[in-house]
């Protein structure tokens, strides 16, 4: 407060010499209606975007609401009361321009948000082609030139009816009760959210992945999984193509280039692939990850596991709790905010740049795509997992423990990161083959099942299926081998089971076949859940296509008609 009221009388007297140097006089009588307007613009731009952004992706955050509010809060304060002390210093009619400035962008950043983003994909959800988007640059930008025009149109008619001697309100009034209305909705609509949003306040507790064996394998045997992240086949395919030598390092793999998916998401897809789940995700989900986890196909797959004497340890960001993984994976511990550090400088930048984001007109917004953590990698735990492709090639030094054997699962941004596709698979790539190199330098490599796969591919694209590749013990070969055999990411336990010697009689009634089970010419029906369906207006949670064939027969089916099943919200 002390620091408030210093700043605040040294603006005014900065402000009022500077006045008096260029000869303006000075209307403090109207401190109060400017005050109205550049309270409800920087209370819009700075705390009531990034309360609503928080909100409406809280259970998906890792911070909690006080660690950015009262920045934003004193932000908006000191903002409006140096926009309002500004306005003041000015002739009467220069403070008029300069309230229907902010009057103006105002109601343009309102109608941004509120009505003009919605065909924008959720922020993470997909890669955005903006060169495919220009056409809606200009409709967009006349909109605004609209609303910015109309404070100033408003008040000019105001000021001719006055001169006509008729009875009008002044423009200063109407920008203040345009702006100061506007204001006073989204202040009403973020206490609602914040009564509503009962744990606002209350610390968080989760089950996460702990990182301090990330980079250990066992000296015996090893099951590793890389799963990148929206690695699609289309990328990898494409960068084979150009440069089939940097793909040395999966010269002892199979890629399977007829997989499919299950959900175009990786909050269901990878914790369905690891269980093994019979359930679609009908439920919300941590229900459907209680259910999953609890059924009989996960409990068998991580009981057999354990007692063949394997560590299971899944490292990765596909869950925003672990808690329903407690006693399938090893390597989770219960964490609050005590042991967490939240780098304000990042969170602050992350935020700032989702907010620019949504209020920038659409010919702008490219040059402020935010990130997919929405401000999670501010937030560090101690020895949390390594999920970023650079850093995991950064710290990447495999060292073996002989008493025991384990099975890994590495889950990594992938081709989720970089927005160049290029980059990320050379990334990709290389974080592979140092990881590799490594294993072979400690005589681990030859005996080990390695699988590389992704959760699934582009969002939103109609053959958005992921790659898969697959190394089964003491195999050498010259060059990748490719199988077209129809398989799925549903095929995995069954998969590891068999290729680890693990796999009991009456396994397919729990997990299926393996891929090895399956011809290349056989006719396979498989399911794919999409976000969105694409030729109808259908709604729901997922969008789910049956087909036959490959990922060009999906496309076909999802292209010219309607989903074959539909996911509803749970409760």
């Amino acid at each position: 407060a002390v620091s408030f009221l210093c700043w605040f009388g040294a603006s005014e007297y900065l402000l009022g010499a500077a006045a008096k140097l260029l000869g303006c006089k000075p209307h403090p009588e109207l401190f109060l209606r400017s005050l109205f307007i550049s309270v409800s613009f920087f209370f819009t731009v700075c705390l009531f975007l990034s309360s609503e952004t928080y909100f409406s992706n809280e259970s998906q955050l890792r911070y909690v609401y006080w660690d950015f509010f009262r920045h934003y809060l004193l932000h908006t304060l000191f903002l409006s009361v140096s926009a309002a002390v500004f306005i003041c210093s000015f002739r009467k009619k220069a403070a008029w321009l300069l309230s229907c400035i902010l009057t103006g962008l105002l109601l343009c950043v309102y109608c941004q948000y509120m009505f003009m983003n919605t065909s924008l994909p959720l922020i993470g959800a997909e890669k955005i082609d903006w060169d495919g988007l220009k056409q809606d640059y200009l409709p967009n930008a006349l909109i605004w030139a609209g609303i910015f025009a109309a404070p100033l149109s408003a008040g000019a008619i105001c000021r001719r009816l006055k001169r006509r001697k008729k009875s009008v309100p002044d423009p200063l009034l109407i920008n203040t009760v345009a702006a100061g209305g506007l204001g006073l909705i989204q202040f009403l609509t973020l206490v609602v959210l914040f009564v509503t949003n009962k744990d606002v306040m209350a610390d968080q507790k989760a089950m996460i992945p702990y990182g301090d064996d990330q980079f250990v394998v066992s000296a015996n045997k090893n099951i590793v999984t890389f799963i990148l992240d929206m690695a699609d086949q289309s990328a990898i395919e494409s960068a084979y193509a150009e440069r089939p030598e940097a793909f040395g390092c999966l010269k002892d793999f199979t890629y399977y280039t007829n997989t499919a998916m299950l959900y175009d998401s990786t909050f269901q897809s990878v914790p369905s692939m690891l269980t093994a789940a019979r359930y679609y995700a009908e439920e919300e989900d941590p229900e459907w990850y209680e259910k999953i986890r609890n059924d009989a196909p996960a409990v068998t797959f991580y009981d057999r596991l354990h007692q063949a004497g394997y560590a299971v340890n899944v490292y990765g960001d596909f869950m925003f709790d672990f808690s329903p993984m407690d006693g399938c994976f090893d390597n989770l511990r219960l964490i609050t905010r005590q042991f967490a550090e939240v780098n304000s400088k990042a969170l602050y930048d992350s935020i700032n740049t989702v907010n620019t984001y949504r209020a920038l007109p659409l010919c702008l917004k490219r040059f402020s795509e935010p990130s997919v953590t929405l401000g999670n990698n501010a937030v560090r735990v101690v020895n949390q997992s390594v999920t970023d492709n650079s850093e995991f090639l950064e710290k990447t030094e495999l060292t073996a423990d002989s008493s025991k054997n384990y099975f890994i699962v590495q889950h990594l941004i992938g081709l989720h990161g970089d927005p160049d596709e290029k980059t990320q698979v050379t990334e990709c790539l290389a974080l592979l083959e140092q990881y590799f190199s490594q294993m072979k330098q400690l005589g681990v490599y030859d005996d080990a099942l390695i699988i590389v796969t992704a959760d699934h591919g582009y969002h939103n694209q109609p053959k958005n299926m992921p790659i898969w590749y697959i190394k089964v013990p003491h195999t050498e070969q010259d060059a990748i081998r490719f199988c077209n055999a129809p398989i799925s990411l549903t095929d995995y336990a069954a998969t590891v089971l068999q290729a680890a010697g693990l796999s009991q009689d009456g396994d397919e009634a729990l997990f299926g076949r393996s891929i090895f089970e399956i011809a290349e010419d056989e006719r396979r029906e498989r399911m794919v859940f999409q976000r969105q369906p694409f030729c109808t207006n259908e709604t729901g949670y997922f969008f789910g296509y049956k087909y036959t064939g490959t990922k060009e027969d999906l496309s076909e089916h999802e292209m010219h008609d309607p989903p074959d099943w539909i996911i509803k919200r749970g409760k």
